[in-house]
């Protein structure tokens, strides 16, 4: 994975906290998985700011990227998801 590239993106749009979780954390992701992302929106960042870098992001890694703001999670997921937790 570039991750100094995505790093050095989220930073440029003021994304904080990059965490990877999911199938790509745990070391079961294949051909195909996408990369799961927590992070920690600057305020005022629209949905279609967060669509624009999702697609920028996916134009580097060549897989799809699933950018999930922490406010947004749903506790039903939360733990789950903090389970898998790595930053990036």
């Amino acid at each position: 994975m570039h991750r100094e590239t995505l790093r050095r993106m989220l930073r440029e749009h003021g994304v904080r906290n990059p965490r990877l979780f999911g199938s790509v954390a745990r070391g079961v992701d294949h051909e195909g998985s996408d990369v799961d992302l927590l992070v920690d929106l600057p305020d005022g960042m629209s949905l279609f700011g967060v669509l624009r870098l999702q697609e920028d992001l996916e134009s580097v890694l060549g897989v799809a990227v699933d950018l999930v703001p922490e406010a947004g999670l749903r506790d039903s997921v939360r733990r789950d998801v903090q389970r898998d937790l790595i930053p990036l």
